[in-house]
């Protein structure tokens, strides 16, 4: 187990943050306004206390996959660059995590191979103490090694990343005996605002990363999307999700004409970039199916009744998940590009299950 020093006595502020999927193979340009955009909102929420050790903890997933190309390390090095110059009255400290979307091998992470700098600090397993308090940082690969000190009046807090229970695939790690050995658990990995426990969070993602189906007249997620705040002094902690309007990818399913137009002056309306997969349940005419693809925020439009459903996903992602031999991983690809109501979802898998194994 790593020690990081910090004084003991020090008052700190975390942001938490995970899941970011950094992939620039589709709307580049777009991806990088909204990552700027969430690194002014963690300085801006950071800025709030000005005598506090500021801590940003990166906890798993920053890039969606193992071998990032080249722009997109240099973008994750501008985001740093960015965060630290926004942040000058105390020394930011950026604690990285490892997700299993950086996992090379059963002992290398994408991280390894980054050029090491001043601007973070890769946290394989690591310790950071203030006063009574032990912060454990444990990255994916490092799950089995989740156990806290037993040290008498230590808090002992876990940032982490890994899954919990949910349909289409067991836990990773057993949140029972996490629950019982941790005062708090902080995690990433599940892109919503999630609680296993009552004190197990998920951070959430901080914004959708694959086409969230929203309803078609409020546009609105049924999942909040954001990252996780912090705060110890003098031996108290207090932590809440704080919640985000950045720029995300949505889809909706029209299922008249008469939509159509309501749709596109909502979309109008929206003063957040987001951009949208539009599904029609029908055939519109030719000159609505125009406009729909004229404007700027719908970046795809399939008829069901006449076009095959396409996947957003890359090929190499499936054939990834093929390689592994990951059926839970492909399933997981084929239901989030797929119209599954949520009551049907586990009758779905159970189906794609019999046909894949």
């Amino acid at each position: 187990m790593e020690m990081l020093g910090f004084e003991p006595e020090s008052s700190a502020n975390f942001v938490i943050t995970g899941d970011w999927h950094i992939n620039l193979s589709k709307h580049p340009e777009w991806h990088r306004d909204r990552l700027f955009k969430l690194v002014d909102s963690i300085a801006k929420t950071l800025s709030r206390k000005h005598n506090y050790y500021k801590i940003v903890v990166l906890n798993g997933d920053i890039f969606d996959r193992a071998t990032p190309t080249l722009e997109e390390i240099g973008l994750f090095y501008e985001l740093l660059t960015y965060l630290k110059e926004s942040l000058v009255d105390k020394p930011l400290h950026i604690l990285l995590l490892a997700g299993n979307h950086e996992v090379l091998s059963k002992k290398q992470t994408t991280f390894d191979f980054l050029p090491r700098t001043a601007m973070f600090h890769y946290a394989k397993c690591a310790l950071v103490t203030f006063g009574d308090t032990w912060f454990h940082l444990v990255g994916h690969p490092y799950i089995k090694y989740i156990e806290p000190n037993t040290v008498l009046g230590k808090k002992n807090i876990l940032f982490s990343h890994y899954r919990s229970e949910l349909q289409f695939a067991a836990p990773e790690v057993d949140n029972d005996i996490v629950s019982k050995k941790y005062n708090l658990t902080i995690l990433s990995d599940i892109h919503y605002d999630y609680s296993p426990r009552e004190n197990i969070h998920y951070t959430s993602s901080p914004f959708s990363t694959k086409f969230i189906e929203v309803d078609s007249f409020t546009l609105e997620p049924s999942v909040v999307y954001g990252f996780y705040e912090l705060s110890y002094s003098a031996g108290k902690i207090s932590h809440k999700m704080t919640a985000l309007d950045l720029p995300s990818k949505f889809k909706c399913t029209l299922n008249k004409e008469e939509e159509i137009i309501t749709f596109i002056n909502a979309i109008r309306e929206q003063t957040t970039n987001h951009i949208y997969k539009v599904v029609l349940s029908f055939t519109p005419s030719s000159e609505l199916l125009s406009q729909l693809k004229a404007e700027e925020k719908i970046v795809n439009v399939v008829i069901q009744d006449a076009t095959p459903v396409e996947i957003d996903t890359d090929t190499s992602e499936i054939v990834d998940e093929l390689r592994e031999g990951n059926t839970e991983g492909l399933l997981e690809i084929i239901l989030n590009n797929i119209d599954v109501p949520e009551t049907n979802k586990e009758q779905y898998l159970q189906t794609l299950r019999g046909l894949l194994c």
